[in-house]
């Protein structure tokens, strides 16, 4: 386990090959817990846990991770030119929502400066986010800490994996609050994957805390 959503299994062994048209690929043995269950990082598909071993393929240049359904994981979206972290640390966010069987999931978001301690003096933010099958909500969680970096901090895309059927429309509440309370119904483009059960909505424009109010989803 890394952290509490990600489960990765290593990769042993030699590769196998299949023709010289193929990179080398991985059969991989993974327990996957039965109290909760599962989805496949790269693909995004729904797995039960089991109380028996699994097995997935991999190839060469990924790893068998596993994200735990009920899961809201914020993803930087890194600049591929980038050759550290400090070079990519202010690109946009991508929220991706794993909901578990009753289309539930919660996750948080915290940002401070990365290279100071100065979230000890409340230079920091921390948002909850809660999924119902319907509604994503956001929450700030601090009551005496502002971080200006956090306002500035954009949410471009959000994606909700396991979707059963394309909604009819997808509205971006946040627009509706401070400061634009007069704007009407403000509604976002989105693509709805059958195959894949998969939701991206986007692209928006939607600041990390702007216009939270502590405990006030």
């Amino acid at each position: 386990m890394w952290g509490e959503n990600f489960l990765v299994a290593p990769k042993l062994g030699t590769p196998q090959k299949f023709g010289l048209a193929m990179n080398g690929v991985y059969n991989i043995t993974v327990y996957l817990p039965p109290e909760s269950d599962w989805y496949v990082q790269q693909t995004k598909e729904f797995v039960a846990g089991s109380s028996s071993m699994q097995w997935i393929v991999v190839g060469d240049f990924e790893m068998a991770t596993f994200v735990k359904a009920g899961s809201i994981v914020p993803f930087l979206q890194v600049k591929e030119s980038a050759m550290s972290l400090m070079q990519t640390i202010d690109s946009n966010i991508r929220l991706e929502v794993f909901p578990d069987v009753s289309k539930v999931a919660t996750g948080n978001l915290y940002l401070d400066d990365y290279q100071t301690h100065e979230y000890r003096n409340g230079a920091y933010s921390s948002v909850h986010y809660d999924y119902d099958g319907t509604i994503l909500e956001v929450t700030k969680m601090c009551s005496q800490c502002g971080f200006y970096k956090a306002s500035n901090k954009m949410i471009n895309e959000i994606q909700f994996m396991n979707v059963e059927q394309i909604p009819y429309a997808v509205v971006n509440r946040w627009l509706n609050n401070t400061p634009y309370p007069d704007q009407g119904t403000v509604y976002v483009d989105f693509v709805y994957l059958p195959d894949t059960k998969l939701l991206k909505v986007g692209p928006v424009s939607i600041p990390m805390d702007d216009g939270l109010v502590f405990n006030q989803p």
